[in-house]
């Protein structure tokens, strides 16, 4: 267990610090660049009756969004910000809606330590709304290409228990984020309710406080290090998520996993160059317990053979009789501290039902 825990310190200190470059201005604006798209026309953007529209628009400039406390930003066409310059998109006190079913691409391409995609709030407003939701079949698309960048970064509320700092992809909306070294999607609260999620970074693809996937919703998570990273996870009716990494596909490190009618898949790819004594690999950990009921199903596997990968619940597993826990070839179900004596040596497709296995 102490390796576990080690292992989770160094990645925390291995996060970084985002400066998002804003002023403290409390005004209403929409800019793209220099421009000020509340009294010049742009072409492919407008804003009108409370809401934003984007239709083929394509900028080289960054998007910044200010002091709009609920917008909708309605998306037709192909809509593409590409920028050399800052955040490409920022969203500062400003909970946005994407609707109208079009797609628009984010891509921050050379900007070092800062996000694609950036939804925060300016320095003393603590009360501030900061979100952002996907939705009717729009597709939102975030890629950082530097070493050290997230892809969409929601945060940093100083009281983030009072408003809505995090994400919400609903009704067939979809959110892709790549980003080539640092965390994909980073954001306290992460809901799929019937939306579809792909997150795929270096350090983590999907990195948040609590994540709930429900209603068919779908999530795909890839990364080196940790496909997905939080302190709680729900997979609820008819959900699926299947989370790939090097080290850890699921790691939860402070509350349970609970699967109850959906499906978690843990991959381990079995590029384990980066891996040492001090390491341990699994496909799907959680250092407080995992509970799986009503027809849920967890699967934890590897693609190359490899000791340490399988199902691993720091307190106790919990399965209902009509739920199933399976370990792929050469992987393991465990409980209690991480030793080899206490693992349960599956064979390839074999389940294991478990009830309250404690330390």
């Amino acid at each position: 267990m102490k390796k576990i825990i080690s292992m989770m310190i160094c990645f925390s200190l291995l996060l970084f610090a985002v400066k998002v470059d804003i002023n403290a201005e409390e005004k209403v604006s929409v800019t793209v660049g220099n421009t000020d798209v509340l009294s010049t026309t742009v072409e492919g953007i407008k804003y009108e009756n409370g809401k934003l529209y984007l239709d083929n628009f394509i900028s080289s400039e960054r998007l910044v969004i200010k002091g709009i406390d609920r917008l909708e930003v309605v998306v037709t066409g192909e809509n593409r910000i590409e920028s050399d310059s800052r955040v490409p998109f920022s969203a500062i006190n400003t909970h946005a809606t994407f609707s109208g079913g079009g797609k628009l691409v984010i891509v921050n391409k050379t900007q070092s330590g800062v996000p694609a995609l950036y939804y925060g709030n300016e320095s003393g407003c603590g009360m501030c709304t900061i979100g952002m939701t996907v939705k009717d079949n729009t597709s939102v698309f975030a890629e950082t290409n530097v070493k050290d960048g997230t892809a969409v970064l929601i945060g940093f509320n100083s009281d983030a228990s009072k408003k809505d700092r995090g994400f919400l992809v609903k009704d067939g909306g979809r959110l892709i984020a790549r980003a080539k070294e640092g965390i994909a999607i980073d954001a306290d609260k992460i809901n799929i309710d019937n939306g579809y999620v792909y997150a795929k970074g270096g350090k983590a693809g999907l990195y948040g406080g609590t994540i709930i996937v429900e209603n068919k919703g779908v999530v795909e998570a890839e990364a080196r290090d940790f496909a997905i990273y939080s302190a709680r996870m729900s997979v609820l009716s008819g959900a699926d998520v299947t989370a790939k990494a090097d080290f850890y596909g699921t790691y939860i490190h402070n509350g349970d996993i609970i699967v109850s009618g959906g499906k978690l898949t843990g991959i381990l790819t079995g590029n384990y160059e980066y891996a040492n004594s001090s390491n341990y690999t699994l496909a799907v950990c959680s250092l407080n317990d995992i509970d799986v009921n009503n027809g849920g199903t967890i699967i934890g596997k590897s693609e190359k053979k490899y000791s340490d990968c399988g199902v691993y619940a720091g307190r106790y597993i919990k399965q209902s009789s009509s739920s199933t826990i399976k370990a792929g070839e050469n992987c393991r179900i465990a409980t209690t501290p991480l030793e080899i004596d206490f693992y349960e040596d599956l064979s390839s497709g074999e389940s294991i039902t478990v009830t309250e296995i404690l330390i």
